[in-house]
């Protein structure tokens, strides 16, 4: 079963970096993550779609039993051998703890200006980025891109998505009603007949509501 990545906010009172001799890896970020993602490599995960352009990312790839792989992708990757034609949504890594990390230099992945970090027996391995705008063709930033490809066995067939899918972003609604005299009472054209506890000074009686998009059509 693919489990879900998680995500939170980091508060302001964090602990510092660890000195850089603990690690394997690039010079850390003169600050601390913004925005903290956890995987195990096997599911989608999800970004928030509060971080911003220029927020610092901390992505934690854990538990990925049968190596674990994070690539920079461009928004249109989904599975493997999509073609990439340009870098993804985060800046240069600097990359914690991974026994392997560089450009891509996979064709269906995309150009060397892509890049990969690897997780490997089950280790923490932690990816701090920055997030971008755009991705390396210019494609804005929007809820439901995919900003990196996750997975295991080097073949990363799940996402780090920002916010939900595009499809399945809520559309806020607003409920209007208006009361009817009796159960068979028609309703006007695009309203449906339903019953409300409001009715009657809260004795409750037959309605017609509605929804309608709360920012309009």
């Amino acid at each position: 079963m693919s489990s879900v990545g998680k995500c939170f906010r980091v508060a302001t009172a964090v602990l510092p970096l660890f000195a850089a001799t603990v690690f394997t890896a690039h010079a850390a970020y003169a600050r601390t993550a913004d925005w903290v993602v956890t995987t195990s490599c096997d599911g989608d995960a999800q970004l928030p779609l509060q971080a911003q352009p220029g927020d610092v990312i901390e992505i934690d790839l854990v538990n990925c039993t049968a190596g674990g792989i994070l690539v920079n992708v461009n928004g249109t990757f989904r599975a493997p051998n999509a073609t990439g034609t340009s870098s993804g949504y985060f800046g240069d890594p600097n990359v914690f703890n991974s026994p392997g990390h560089g450009p891509t230099g996979f064709p269906e992945l995309g150009p060397v200006n892509d890049w990969y970090v690897f997780a490997a027996n089950g280790q923490v391995t932690t990816i701090y980025a920055e997030l971008q705008g755009t991705d390396g063709a210019g494609n804005p930033l929007r809820p439901g891109v995919a900003l990196a490809g996750i997975g295991n066995t080097g073949n990363p067939n799940f996402v780090l998505r920002y916010g939900p899918p595009i499809d399945a972003v809520p559309v806020p609604m607003w409920l209007q009603s208006y009361g009817r005299n009796a159960a068979d009472a028609p309703c006007r054209e695009g309203w449906g007949p339903s019953w409300a506890q409001w009715m009657n000074a809260g004795a409750g009686g037959w309605t017609c509501d509605r929804q309608i998009p709360a920012y309009g059509q």
